[in-house]
């Protein structure tokens, strides 16, 4: 037992994790005002068919918590009451929805629904944080260059400014601070090499469902950092197959060479970026277990054309 234990504090390290689930609640409420409990609320994910269960308590309260990222029908469900539903409720990164549905008694047989498109459906915010949430659909639209990381999104977010950046990594200050002050998490988990400040794990579009910047008023969980809070989430499989094939191109060849090196009489560095790859998920076992992939990659450069253009511009 000593030996086991000793080996299980040499390999112990620091986990930081933050929250990227997010919540439903609120209160259930008569045509009167007055509060009713033991009402069944179900949740359904639309993609993914996950459905749970909970129930008012006597102050007619309830709250759902950890939920994962997605589109969601929410239904209320009383005896002697006409049934309530909910449906397109879009939760994102560490959000919380408030529904507050008011029941009418059931002359008959009888349900109302609402669109999350509604005003009031989605209510303030708990906390006020100056965020800017980016959807997939966006970033697979939005035209990334060199290994089309999805942290670089948060350039484009309130009050950060580009500081550095090459075919690698783009660095940013949020607020003033420091680019050290950013905070990177895949998933909840921290993403970014505390001494060297680069990710440790790079997601492209294709892989991701959302992110999510923070660059003010955040919460105590979002400590360890004063800057930008980039919070990442992965894809995940849903109830049907579904997979995509992409193919990206950039090159300087039609390039005009520039005035420094005209002038020096060299000539310009070509470069290619080519990255091509897909992506497949689907179910595992339907309405409870999924599985997601992607795979990609970069055509070979021939490092000896590149190290003899290097080496004529250094001349």
């Amino acid at each position: 037992m000593r030996q086991a234990l000793l080996v299980l504090a040499i390999f112990q390290t620091a986990i930081h994790a933050q929250l990227t689930r997010s919540w439903i609640s609120g209160t259930v409420t008569d045509s009167s005002g007055a509060v009713v409990p033991n009402v069944k609320i179900v949740i359904t994910e639309r993609f993914t068919g996950i459905r749970r269960a909970s129930l008012t308590n006597d102050a007619g309260v309830y709250r759902f918590v950890a939920i994962e990222s997605g589109i969601y029908s929410v239904v209320f469900e009383r005896e002697g009451f006409e049934t309530v539903r909910h449906d397109g409720i879009e939760l994102s990164t560490a959000h919380e929805v408030v529904l507050n549905p008011m029941l009418t008694v059931a002359a008959a047989a009888a349900a109302v629904s609402v669109e999350a498109a509604a005003p009031g459906v989605q209510l303030s915010k708990a906390t006020p944080s100056v965020e800017r949430t980016i959807a997939q659909e966006v970033l697979e639209s939005l035209p990334l260059t060199g290994i089309r990381e999805v942290a670089d999104i948060a350039i484009l977010s309130p009050g950060v400014a580009v500081t550095g950046s090459d075919l690698t990594q783009t660095t940013y200050s949020a607020n003033g601070q420091r680019i050290g002050a950013n905070l990177v998490t895949l998933n909840g988990m921290d993403d970014k090499d505390p001494q060297y400040q680069f990710l440790t794990i790079r997601t492209q579009p294709e892989a991701t469902s959302e992110i999510q910047v923070r660059t003010n008023s955040f919460s105590a969980e979002y400590g360890r950092g004063l800057g930008a809070q980039v919070s990442i989430v992965t894809r995940a499989g849903a109830n049907r197959f579904h997979g995509e094939a992409f193919d990206y191109y950039g090159s300087n060849w039609m390039s005009a060479a520039t005035f420094a090196n005209k002038t020096a009489g060299l000539q310009d560095v070509r470069f290619s970026d080519h990255q091509a790859g897909g992506t497949f998920g689907g179910p595992l076992r339907r309405d409870r277990t999924f599985f997601f992939g992607l795979l990609t990659g970069n055509p070979t450069v021939d490092k000896a054309k590149l190290d003899a253009a290097l080496g004529e511009v250094s001349r």
